[in-house]
This record gives C-alpha cells, sequence and structure tokens, in this order.
C-alpha cells in the first residue's frame, strides 16, 4: 500500500525516503537502494519540500487519514 511520508529524507542521488525505514536499510546495506551507490546515513538531509508537500495535500484533503 501507499503512503504518505511522515519523515522524508532526501539521499545524494536526490531520492526521496521515509526516514526510518531508509536508516533501517542502511544496517543492513550501505547502498542507496535506488542507485546502489554508497549512501551513509550522514549524506540523508531533511527534505522539507517533500514535507510540507504532505501537508498541504493534507489540509486539502482532510478525510484523509494518515497511517
Amino acid at each position: 500500500p501507499r503512503t504518505l511520508f511522515k519523515d522524508p529524507y532526501m539521499a545524494l542521488s536526490g531520492n526521496t525516503y521515509e526516514r526510518a525505514a531508509i536508516l533501517e536499510h542502511l544496517q543492513k546495506s550501505k547502498t542507496d537502494p535506488m542507485t546502489q551507490e554508497p549512501l551513509h546515513p550522514r549524506d540523508l538531509k531533511r527534505n522539507r519540500l517533500a514535507r510540507e508537500s504532505v501537508e498541504a495535500w493534507l489540509r486539502e484533503n482532510p478525510g484523509y487519514v494518515r497511517e
């Protein structure tokens, strides 16, 4: 199922991941799951634009319940 980001973080590749999911992935593999390039947790940056977009969408769709 698709869900909305709660805490989006962007990798050096430009791909955005849910923070908890990418950190869990990096415990098993030290690579970006989309590009297979090396990735370290310190390389992740909060994706404020994605978060603001989700928050705006939620305001416009008040009946949606985020999981």
